[in-house]
């Protein structure tokens, strides 16, 4: 039996690199594209000391969605999270995207 959709209450976008180019300075430069948006609920959210720059990890749950890649990254709430894991839930049609946020200070 599947999750209530009812707690999926956050709109969330799945992003992945479309290109990459240096520019003018000779810096590397990347470009997302989103590939997936859908309804998610967030599950857990934690902020960690990582060696002077705080760590925010995050953990969402969607229906499933084939061809994610742990090298994504979703979008929510204006702030950019790096998919770590993609791991099936204990109920099956779910996915639990495990993300991290880098200088997550608030």
């Amino acid at each position: 039996m599947g999750m209530n959709a009812g707690k999926m209450d956050l709109r969330i976008s799945i992003e992945r690199e479309a290109a990459s180019a240096v520019n003018a300075f000779g810096t590397a430069t990347q470009t997302f594209a989103e590939v997936h948006s859908c309804w998610a609920q967030l599950v857990t959210r934690n902020t960690q000391d990582a060696l002077a720059g705080e760590v925010e990890a995050v953990a969402f749950r969607i229906r499933y969605v084939a061809g994610l890649q742990s090298s994504d990254r979703v979008r929510f709430d204006g702030k950019t999270y790096e998919v770590q894991e993609i791991a099936p839930w204990a109920r099956g049609g779910i996915l639990e995207l495990r993300c991290t946020r880098m200088g997550a200070v608030s």
